[in-house]
C-alpha cells in the first residue's frame, strides 16, 4: 500500500450495511478519479458476488434493508420454506442462508443480470497448489494471532455488538473462541480450516468464470500481463 494508491477501504463501520450494490458504486467512483490521473485500474478480491458485480456491471435491485434484518433471524430451513410458500425459485445455493435472504429480498425477481465483460478488461486468477495454499493460510494464521486479532476482536465486539461483518472468516471463529466454544490451542487449526473452506468456495465461484486467465503463481501471471499489455503501459 506504500507503493500503489489504494481505494475502497475502510470506507464503513462495522455496523453499517454494505451491499454488493454500495461496492460497485464505491469501486465505480474510484475508477473516475483514477481514470482522471491517467493510471490504470487493477480490480482485486475474494469475493466473487462483490468483484463479478463490479466487472460484469450488473443491474443490482436496491436493497430492501428492512426486510433483510427481518429475515436475518431466521434459519435456512425457515427461509427456504417461507421462499417456496411464496412460489419463489430457490437460488442455486439454497443452503447458503445470505442467498436464501437475498431472493426473498428481492421478492422473487431474477438475480442480478451479467453485461459482457469490457474489451478493455482482462481478468486474471491465481490458483496455487492445494500444499502451498496450506502454507499460506497457516502463516497467515499465524502472522493473525501473534500480531493480536484476538484482542482486537474482543475490541469491535464490545463497541459494535455481533454484527454481520463479524459472521464470516477469522472474526467468526474468534467468536467461537470467546463464547467459550473452542479452547485457545484449537483456534489456530479453526482458522485455517475455515480459510481452506472458504478458498475452496471462492475457486469454485471463479472456476465457472470462462474469461478468466489461470496461472500457478503470480510470476506467470505479471510475465503474461506484461506480455499481453505491452504499448498499453
Amino acid at each position: 500500500q506504500r507503493l500503489v494508491k489504494h481505494h475502497c477501504l475502510d470506507i464503513v463501520y462495522p455496523n453499517q450495511s454494505f451491499t454488493a450494490a454500495d461496492f460497485v458504486t464505491a469501486a465505480k467512483n474510484a475508477e473516475k478519479q483514477i481514470y482522471r490521473r491517467g493510471k490504470k485500474v487493477i480490480t482485486v478480491g475474494g469475493s466473487g458476488l462483490f468483484i463479478d458485480a463490479h466487472v460484469y456491471d450488473f443491474s443490482m435491485v436496491p436493497p430492501n434493508r428492512s426486510k433483510r434484518q427481518f429475515y436475518e433471524q431466521w434459519d435456512v430451513a425457515g427461509l427456504q420454506a417461507e421462499i417456496i410458500n411464496k412460489k419463489m425459485t430457490l437460488p442455486i445455493n439454497s443452503k447458503n442462508k445470505r442467498h436464501l435472504i437475498h431472493t426473498l429480498e428481492r421478492e422473487g425477481l431474477p438475480a442480478p443480470t451479467r453485461n459482457p465483460i469490457s474489451a478493455s478488461t482482462i481478468i486474471v486468477g491465481i490458483s496455487p497448489a492445494k500444499n502451498e495454499r496450506l502454507e499460506r493460510i497457516t502463516l497467515r494464521a499465524q502472522e493473525m494471532i501473534d500480531g493480536g486479532v484476538v484482542d482486537e476482536a474482543r475490541q469491535l465486539y464490545d463497541e459494535y455488538g455481533q454484527q454481520n461483518a463479524f459472521r464470516g472468516g477469522v472474526y467468526s471463529v474468534i467468536g467461537q473462541y470467546i463464547g467459550g466454544n473452542i479452547e485457545i490451542d484449537a483456534l489456530e487449526e479453526a482458522i485455517i480450516r475455515s480459510d481452506m473452506y472458504l478458498a475452496k468456495r471462492q475457486m469454485t465461484w471463479f472456476k465457472r468464470n470462462k474469461d478468466i486467465h489461470w496461472f500457478d503463481t503470480a510470476q506467470d501471471a505479471r510475465v503474461w500481463l506484461e506480455d499481453s499489455l505491452k504499448g498499453t503501459l
